[in-house]
Parts: structure tokens; C-alpha cells; sequence
């Protein structure tokens, strides 16, 4: 299949941060071919979009979300990251069957696609089925297939298999899905099961992601558990390198910080979901140690637009700044420097040739865009962005989203049949 995007202006995210306008992008098979100034190219496609008034960027990457939140929606959003609460949030999410979890995830792909999310990194106990939702979908993700934690050998030993299961049916099957592994937080394993765990990722050449000093509980259960805090327990078990993303990451210190970019480790961040708990990532000490960073929603809702303001925000009130950093300097860990993060920045990030054909159409011909200081594209998106703008999703090459209209999803049959077992649940999916 082959697409020609013409009279756009294009916000390419390259290292030259090249801005083009009343240019087209030529995309055959699932990669940009081309890139062209006028004149066009004279050759037939099977499809053209007129992008006149739009701006063509790469589409948004979101680096840590757990989709099946979505369940939590309206009764327990401020119960994440507090850890006294997990236990009400377990009540409220388990079990679900199968089924039920793939229409969920469908819910939570509609989102993405209409913020203008094209690559998302997800956990949950329900891997397969946002596999499936995925697969289907035409997004691009890395999955989890469970949540690995060890409150006893035997289960330590269950997740691990059941994560070795999904890897196996999931590692060759589509390229657009990476599986990965994903443990609840540094203090849910124990060392040999670390080991285990970065020993798989090694050999199957995947991430390994967890929250880390997510709070002040986690490291107090540290400190008694074994001694050490977070980092440095988990780089003893060999699992800091250059394939872990460390997520959210509140109380890292400088010496932390430090391994973390010794190793080539990643971090992600969820400024929105953090600012709910009063808490500020530290986005700036972790960029000037040159640790690749993204941001991601955590399990509100699946927006860019929203993480962006709070990165901009929070990064200035924790520094204690009135102006820096300058929204341009945010806007690249939704894109560029999130695929970096994922170690995938030759394939994604930026419109460039040769790079996969993952991008959005965002309409600048709206009112909360308008008026546009000269070629201030990234600004206007950080601070006055909305899903709602988002026109256009293509990705891998195929459009997924056109005017608006998802072309994947059948999205007014999944709206209201979630609602509809939600409702039958009682508002909430329990274990009795």
C-alpha cells in the first residue's frame, strides 16, 4: 500500500528539528519513502490525504500505561501509586475473564488512537488480551503478560512461566508487538528470581520495566527486606542495563541517577498521574545525566497531550523555575526521546526516511490553536493541545484513524458494551 500526505507542514523531530512546509510525505509498504518540498511527486498512490491546515508529526509514544485502569474510572483514579490502597484497587479489577479484559483494552486503544498514540508500553495480569486488542488494533506496543511478583516461591516461579508462555507466543508473531517483562516493583522479587528475570531479557533480547522509588513506603520496605535501595539491589541482580525502563522514579537520588546512566538504563516518567499524589518526578536531573527518558499516563487516562502540560509544569516547579525548560525541550519525550528510551529511536520518533510510517495529522485550524506564532508548533501543542485535534493516525503504513473515525476499532460497540458490563458488575469487577 502506498500513501502520499501532501500540503502539510511537517514537524519532522529529526536531530535537526527540521520543520517543512507545504510538503508531502510519501509512505510505501510501512515506512516513510520520501520526503518532498514542492514540487510533488508524479507518481500514482493508493491513497492521497490532503492535509491542508494540518501539521504532520510522528505519532506520540507512551511509555508506561496499564490500559485495564480504565475499570477504575470514576470511584478509585487517586487510589494508584498509594501503596495502602493496592489492595482495594485488587477488589475492584479481579478477576475478569479473558474476553471481558480484550474488550476493556479495545476501550483503552480508542483512547490512545484519539490523543494520537501510536506506541504504548502496557502491563497488567491480562497480557494476552491486550495483545489480541492490539493485534488487532494496528497499534504498535510493548506488552507485558503479567505482573510478576513473589509473595511465595511457587508463585514467583508461576508468573515466570506465564511470562515465558507470552513471550513465546508473542515474540514472532507481529512485528508492531514486543513482549517484555514487567514486575510491580523492586522489592516484589527476590534476587534469584531477579536473576531469572535478567537472564530471560537477555536471552530474548527484551525489557525488563518496574516501578522504582515510586514512594517513601517502598524504600522503608527495601531498607528491611535486604538492606540496599532500589537500584542498587536491582543492578546487584543484574537486571540495570541497557534494556530496563525504570518507572516513575520520585525518590531517586544523584548516586542512583548515576548508575542508572552508567548502565544505559531507561526511565519513564507519569508527571499527570504523579501530580495526583503531590509528587514531581525529576525529569531534569535525569536528562542532564543523559538517561534516555519518555513519559507515560500510568493508568489514567491514555493522553499526551495532558502528560506533556504536567512534564512542563512539574519540571519547572521542582526546579523552582519560571520559564525553563521552554516547551520545546519537553515536547521530545512524547516522541524522539521516548523511542530512544525504548531503544527503538532508528525506527520511530521522528519523520525521517527509512523510519517506520507512525504519524498523526493534528488540524491547527482549531481555536485553542490559534492564533500561531511562526513555526512554534511544539509549543502550541504542549501547552494549548487537545486529543480533540488529532485528525488523522497511520501507522506501520496503514491508516488507522481517519477524520476522526477509527478504522480498526468498531468503536460505538465497544463504548457501549463496556458500559454495559460495567454496569452488570455493579461498578466494579470483584472476587466475590
Amino acid at each position: 500500500m502506498s500513501i502520499l500526505v501532501q500540503n502539510a507542514t511537517i514537524v519532522t523531530m529529526d536531530a535537526k528539528n527540521s520543520i517543512y512546509h507545504q510538503a508531502a510525505v510519501a509512505i510505501s509498504g510501512n515506512k516513510i519513502s520520501k520526503i518532498y518540498q514542492e514540487p510533488y511527486p508524479q507518481e500514482k498512490f493508493d491513497t492521497i490525504i490532503d492535509a491542508k491546515g494540518q501539521v504532520l508529526l510522528p505519532g506520540f509514544i507512551n511509555v508506561h500505561t496499564h490500559g485495564l485502569g480504565v475499570l477504575l474510572r470514576g470511584r478509585s483514579a487517586a487510589f494508584w501509586g498509594n501503596p495502602a490502597r493496592h489492595a482495594d484497587i485488587a477488589h475492584f479489577t479481579g478477576p475478569l475473564t479473558a474476553d471481558t479484559a480484550l474488550l476493556f483494552a479495545q476501550l483503552f486503544l480508542c483512547e490512545l488512537l484519539r490523543s494520537g498514540c501510536t506506541t504504548f508500553v502496557d502491563s497488567s495480569d491480562y497480557g494476552d488480551s491486550m495483545a489480541q486488542a492490539v493485534d488487532d488494533g494496528g497499534l504498535r506496543a510493548m506488552i507485558a503478560g503479567t505482573n510478576i511478583k513473589e509473595d511465595n516461591p511457587a508463585m514467583g516461579q508461576e508468573k515466570l512461566q506465564q511470562s515465558k508462555d507470552f513471550i513465546r507466543k508473542w515474540q514472532a508473531k507481529n512485528d508492531r508487538i514486543q513482549p517484555m517483562l514487567h514486575a510491580e516493583a523492586a522489592s516484589s522479587c527476590s534476587p534469584a528470581l531477579w536473576q531469572e528475570l535478567a537472564q530471560l531479557a537477555k536471552d530474548k533480547n527484551i525489557f525488563i520495566t518496574t516501578h522504582l522509588a515510586q514512594s517513601t513506603e517502598e524504600l522503608a520496605l527495601m531498607k528491611e527486606k535486604y538492606g540496599q535501595n532500589c537500584v542498587s539491589y536491582l543492578a546487584d541482580c543484574g537486571v540495570i542495563n541497557g534494556h530496563f525502563l525504570g518507572v516513575d522514579g520520585i525518590h531517586l537520588t544523584e548516586e542512583d541517577l548515576d548508575l542508572l546512566a552508567d548502565r544505559a538504563a531507561s526511565l519513564a516518567f507519569n508527571p499527570a498521574a504523579n501530580a495526583l499524589h503531590g509528587q514531581m518526578p525529576p525529569i531534569a536531573p535525569a536528562l542532564s545525566k543523559g538517561i534516555a527518558s519518555g513519559l507515560g499516563t500510568d493508568s489514567l487516562s491514555g493522553d499526551m497531550f495532558k502528560a506533556l502540560r504536567h512534564a512542563l509544569t512539574s519540571w519547572r516547579m521542582r526546579e523552582h523555575t519560571a520559564d525553563a525548560p521552554q516547551p520545546e525541550e519537553v515536547f521530545p519525550l512524547a516522541n524522539s526521546l521516548a523511542a530512544k528510551a525504548l531503544g527503538k529511536e532508528k525506527e520511530i520518533g521522528s519523520i525521517e526516511e527509512g523510519k517506520l510510517a507512525d504519524c498523526i495529522l493534528v488540524d491547527f485550524q482549531a481555536p485553542n490553536l490559534l492564533p500561531l506564532y511562526p513555526d512554534k508548533y511544539q509549543a502550541q501543542l504542549t501547552h494549548f493541545g487537545m486529543a480533540s485535534n488529532v485528525q488523522t493516525v497511520i501507522i506501520d503504513g496503514k491508516i488507522i484513524m481517519r477524520n476522526r473515525i477509527i478504522q480498526t476499532i468498531d468503536e460505538k460497540a465497544v463504548m457501549q458494551e463496556a458500559q454495559k458490563l460495567y454496569a452488570a458488575q455493579k461498578g466494579g469487577f470483584s472476587h466475590e
